[in-house]
């Protein structure tokens, strides 16, 4: 059975506060209503500004980047357990390995058990914050709970992705002004964003041989 699904919550925060809350996937248990996990794979490592693996900030991920919200480290694997919202749902048991880290831009997953297939969390500027983004492409597992599967772990994850946006709008007023920060910090992205693409186009531009101009 193919499961492919999806939610999005808006959150008043900077890309740079929600990332690290799901970077450290260690700490998922601490929000994540429904949500039980064991780590795997030994010691979590220290975090710092891009993977252990890149130096860039994108690629492949030994680990997880960024400043976490409270613990020093990250873990880069987990056993989970889910137990989607409501009294007849049922539980779902799969791992999670952090493959991708994309600084401050989202995370890439790996799932293996009810739930066998990629998962990626990605977050996209909004004028007044920022809209998280979850995605599961996958299959179910030969254990899992089939009839409800995808319906359960979007239920699940709407849980989750809600809690997230509780945790860091705490203290936010509804209809309250953009954070200056927040505003400052698209205001570099934008500046980035052109200045890209006008290397890009001047790179173009020498490209073109003289006669094709």
């Amino acid at each position: 059975m193919r499961i492919d699904t999806w939610d999005s919550v808006f959150v008043r925060a900077r890309r740079r506060d929600v990332h690290p809350w799901l970077a450290d996937l260690g700490g998922w248990q601490q929000w994540w209503p429904g949500l039980q996990a064991r780590t795997l794979g030994g010691s979590p490592q220290r975090t710092g500004d891009t993977p252990a693996s890149s130096a860039t900030g994108d690629g492949p991920a030994s680990c997880a980047t960024g400043d976490a919200p409270a613990p020093s480290a990250h873990t880069c694997a987990l056993s989970v357990v889910l137990q989607p919202p409501g009294a007849r749902q049922r539980t779902q048991r799969y791992t999670v390995r952090l493959a991708t880290v994309r600084a401050d831009l989202g995370i890439k997953l790996h799932y293996r058990g009810d739930l066998n297939g990629e998962a990626e969390f990605y977050y996209l500027d909004e004028p007044s914050g920022c809209v998280v983004h979850y995605l599961v492409h996958a299959q179910a597992g030969p254990q899992a709970p089939v009839p409800r599967l995808a319906a359960d772990h979007r239920a699940a994850a709407r849980s989750g992705l809600n809690a997230l946006k509780d945790r860091l709008e705490a203290g936010r007023e509804p209809g309250a002004e953009p954070d200056p920060a927040l505003l400052a910090d698209q205001r570099l992205a934008i500046a980035e964003f052109r200045a890209r693409a006008a290397a890009a186009e001047r790179g173009r531009g020498a490209a073109t041989p003289p006669e094709a101009r």
